[in-house]
């Protein structure tokens, strides 16, 4: 969930058919710097308000454009986030 930290890591995920978590510019950036077999499954994790890691909202319809039209990405792109009230204890989306 936490993404990768190399571009090369995309392409073992490539190679290995493993989903790949988008959570920085940074990483769509890679991945017109590498080079893959074939395309690799994406998920774009949006910032719900924890702040540790996502795209911001606009950011991330940024990002989610991009990934759609990348010769790289499959062709769905799957969301996730975290918990945005996962350090409140009694939140009722914690129970």
């Amino acid at each position: 969930m936490q993404g990768v930290f190399h571009k090369s890591e995309l392409e073992i995920a490539a190679h290995e058919n493993l989903d790949v978590v988008f959570h920085h510019m940074e990483h769509l950036n890679w991945l017109d710097q590498i080079n893959l077999l074939k395309p690799i499954k994406a998920w774009l994790k949006i910032n719900t308000g924890l702040n540790r890691l996502g795209f911001s909202l606009l950011e991330g319809e940024i990002a989610y454009h991009k990934l759609k039209r990348h010769p790289k990405i499959s062709q769905n792109i799957n969301i996730l986030s975290h918990f945005a009230c996962a350090d409140i204890k009694e939140h009722l989306l914690n129970n």
